[in-house]
């Protein structure tokens, strides 16, 4: 079998999970098109709808109208009064400056020319980070 039909295979795979799943047939199809990136023709979108709407089809048949993974949605997370009621703004805000400090690090490494002053900063670094690391390890483990 060539590389277009094995990954046609896999993404049929993932989208019947999919669609078996949360029991939605076209979430299983976009799926397999956007997060395994396959082509947009018709070569890979019917075998995706003939897995999903199978996935969905034997969900039902075996399962009954019940979800496999429930949720329940509970409305004092989103009008809770502190920080820590909302945590996806904590993990948004942790993320921005995660990735902020990733790039101005990286602009700082880009500056040093030398390969070997490069690998003695960064061993330094990492070095350092091993060192608090473990030594607060040990402080936890010792309590």
């Amino acid at each position: 079998m060539n590389y277009k039909s094995i990954i046609t295979l896999i993404g049929c795979g993932a989208a019947g999970a999919i669609a078996g799943i949360f029991k939605a047939p076209i979430a299983g199809v976009i799926f397999g098109l956007e997060v395994l990136m396959l082509d947009l023709t018709m070569w890979s979108i019917i075998p995706l709808l003939i897995a999903s709407v199978t996935g969905t089809t034997l969900s039902y048949f075996f399962l009954g109208k019940g979800v496999i993974l429930p949720f329940k949605l509970d409305m004092t997370l989103i009008w809770g009064h502190s920080l820590l009621s909302h945590p996806w703004i904590l993990a948004g805000l942790v993320s921005t400056y995660f990735t902020k400090v990733t790039i101005f690090t990286e602009s700082l490494y880009a500056r040093v020319q030398n390969p070997w002053t490069r690998l003695i900063a960064g061993g330094t670094v990492v070095g350092i980070l091993i060192f608090f690391c473990l030594r607060y390890t040990v402080r936890v483990m010792r309590s």
